[in-house]
């Protein structure tokens, strides 16, 4: 809505739902005032500017933090950034901020800070900016061992924010029917008659297994949050492999990381899962069925009748065409 010492104004269009609009029209009104969510994700925010070149100096990342909503909002209600008493000015308190980002990106070797206070972005800074990773997550990717499995990988991404949702209480049964499915590969340890699926990484673990192997669920919203969350992993696991090759240097991680993608992305551990289960709406299910009957291939599909895989499938029409 404009650029600060470029624009004189600027035009926002603000979409909301309609229990929103009366506070939305108390703060255009002039009643209220919006707040900045810059300081919650100022790491990334920061690790973007650095690896863009937009930053490249301490005193450039101050200058760049005055030009932000969120220093307009320090300067008017510093106490509800955070900003105790204690600091003598919202200049200090706005240094601390940028300096505790800052070295958190050294500490984890995504920044070089050189002397007199150059800032220089490292691999996996670019990896972290251009694949909108979560400095969380890109720490997650970062502390992979260099002989991590893909069970091991596919734990580490189900354990980021950022594929986390929490277990409602009716979706405990549906995630407990899936996980004692034998599309789900990976088990958690103990008899799988015994597991309950309770934690948040442990839902987004299972519902990784569920979508490569195309299991449906009778609950809608836990099949859209299977779709998002097998979508940001494969984003995710995109960022692992360019780590492995450009920063790490780890040849295995990489490769295991491109197995889960192509499995995420084909809906199948291997082929010799089934190739079928490639096709939208086969799932694992109905290619164990053909394969049964002796059907594996692509082409021995075409070479069989409408009728014979609807049989062997147990689908209805239109499955066979």
């Amino acid at each position: 809505a404009g650029r600060p010492g470029l624009d004189t104004s600027g035009v926002a269009v603000i979409m909301t739902d309609n229990k929103s609009k009366p506070l939305i029209e108390h703060q255009i009104q002039g009643l209220g005032s919006a707040e900045s969510r810059l300081l919650q994700n100022l790491v990334d925010v920061i690790n973007t500017e650095i690896s863009q070149r937009v930053v490249t100096h301490k005193n450039g990342a101050i200058r760049w933090l005055q030009t932000t909503f969120l220093f307009t909002r320090l300067l008017k209600e510093p106490k509800k950034y955070a900003m105790s008493p204690s600091w003598k000015s919202v200049d200090e308190y706005m240094e601390h901020l940028l300096q505790r980002a800052i070295n958190n990106l050294v500490e984890a070797d995504f920044v070089k800070l050189e002397g007199g206070g150059a800032i220089e972005p490292r691999p996996a800074s670019h990896i972290m900016s251009h694949g909108m990773v979560p400095f969380e997550a890109m720490q997650s990717i970062a502390s992979l061992p260099h002989d991590a499995s893909m069970c091991q990988i596919l734990k580490a991404m189900s354990k980021m924010d950022i594929l986390s949702t929490c277990v409602r209480r009716n979706e405990k049964r549906f995630l407990n029917e899936c996980y004692k499915n034998e599309i789900i590969l990976y088990k958690f340890d103990g008899p799988a008659s015994k597991v309950r699926i309770q934690e948040p990484w442990e839902k987004a673990f299972v519902l990784l297994q569920a979508y490569i192997g195309q299991y449906e669920f009778t609950d809608f919203t836990l099949n859209q949050q299977m779709a998002i969350i097998a979508n940001n992993a494969q984003r995710m696991l995109l960022a692992a492999q360019d780590y492995s090759v450009k920063a790490s240097r780890h040849g295995f991680v990489a490769l295991q990381c491109l197995r889960l993608r192509r499995s995420l992305h084909f809906n199948m551990w291997k082929e010799e899962s089934g190739v079928l289960n490639q096709i939208d709406g086969v799932g694992q299910l109905v290619t164990s069925k053909l394969r049964l009957a002796g059907i594996a291939s692509f082409q021995q599909v075409l070479d069989t009748s409408d009728e014979q895989l609807e049989d062997y499938s147990g689908k209805p029409k239109p499955f066979g065409k």
